[in-house]
């Protein structure tokens, strides 16, 4: 026998065929394994919940407001997901098959504080300017300046970085390219020959000096190897402006988010 559809006739006698149609669940987050993780993200987290679809779904989550720097789907239950940096407790969203789960308020990130050391020997590339009225460390032409912090620390870090304030001279232009610097901790060179992209040269020629300040953010790899028993750790920073070039550093800092 075959199977006739539902059918009915409306008020002009036409005949219309009811259409089947299948709506599915949107998906539904029920937690996060870890709860709860550092500022600097890194972490991959397991998202629990239902109606995560298949792998060709292509689901995607999001911590906050931030995209996951990877998603993998494992189950209809279960994604993996690698936790981008933030602040907070934020919701998760997931979204698969752009429908969207109900956010819900799941993961948290961990308050830290800040541990700072600062080296305020001024230093300059230039020897002619060095005198007890102008600087108390120097190098010749071409010379890198280096600093040295000593930091104990008794957790692990989230987050590190290292700050300079550096007075540039209107001598002469410094293309920016040539503003570089070297980065190293406990004796593992962590970053090298780095350009300093927002320091500039002041103008105009031989007009006063402009402070520039320079941030870096070590990254996320690299905070295995702060020692956090107790034992001094050594950060090592050495800046670069090439040949025949002047600035002045006037301040060196360290910031460790612990």
């Amino acid at each position: 026998w075959h199977h006739q559809p539902p059918s009915w006739s409306t008020a002009r006698g036409e005949s219309t065929v009811a259409a089947s149609r299948f709506r599915y669940d949107g998906p539904v987050v029920q937690s996060v394994t870890p709860a709860n993780g550092p500022r600097v993200g890194g972490l991959v987290l397991t998202i629990h919940g239902k109606n995560f679809g298949g792998s060709d779904d292509d689901p995607a989550v999001e911590i906050g407001n931030q995209p996951c720097a990877s998603v993998t789907w494992v189950s209809d239950t279960s994604l993996l997901c690698t936790a981008p940096p933030g602040v907070g407790e934020v919701p998760v969203h997931v979204t698969v098959a752009s429908r969207p789960a109900v956010a819900v308020p799941l993961y948290e990130y961990d308050a830290c504080f800040n541990h700072t050391v600062v080296d305020n020997t001024q230093r300059t590339t230039w020897r002619s300017l060095c005198s007890p009225h102008s600087c108390s460390a120097y190098g010749s032409n071409n010379n890198a300046m280096v600093a040295h912090w000593g930091l104990s620390l008794t957790k692990p870090p989230q987050a590190a970085y290292i700050i300079l304030d550096m007075s540039l001279d209107d001598h002469a232009p410094i293309p920016p390219e040539q503003y570089r610097m070297d980065i190293a901790l406990n004796g593992h060179a962590v970053a090298q020959n780095v350009r300093m992209a927002n320091i500039t040269h002041g103008y105009p020629i031989d007009g006063p000096y402009t402070m520039r300040q320079f941030t870096y953010s070590l990254p996320p790899s690299v905070m295995s190897l702060l020692r956090t028993n107790g034992q001094r750790n050594l950060a090592e920073f050495q800046v670069s402006v090439g040949v025949d070039n002047f600035v002045v550093v006037e301040q060196f800092a360290l910031t460790v988010c612990a």
